[in-house]
């Protein structure tokens, strides 16, 4: 009967590391996925933004300076939106 209480609380640990480990994977996924989530809608709005100060007569060069990036990035994006 020891032995078999012994297993019992063995198996028990080892199901407790488990949800542990399955909970501790749940919530690292779901930093990950918010992070790559944040990331796109940051990279979305920059399109918006080159693309609305485009529309809005703005130059190519005044966007390359409010925004970073060359001209040709911002002819690609452009062109590709």
């Amino acid at each position: 009967m020891e032995t078999y209480n012994k297993s019992i609380l063995e198996y028990d640990d080892v199901i407790l590391a488990l949800d542990y480990a399955e909970e501790r994977g749940e919530k690292r996924g779901i930093q990950k996925g918010e992070k790559r989530g944040e990331k796109r809608g940051r990279e979305k709005e920059r399109i918006d933004l080159i693309l609305n100060a485009y529309r809005n007569n703005i130059s190519i060069e005044d966007i390359t300076k409010f925004t970073g990036l060359s001209v040709e990035q911002i002819r690609n994006i452009i062109l590709t939106n």
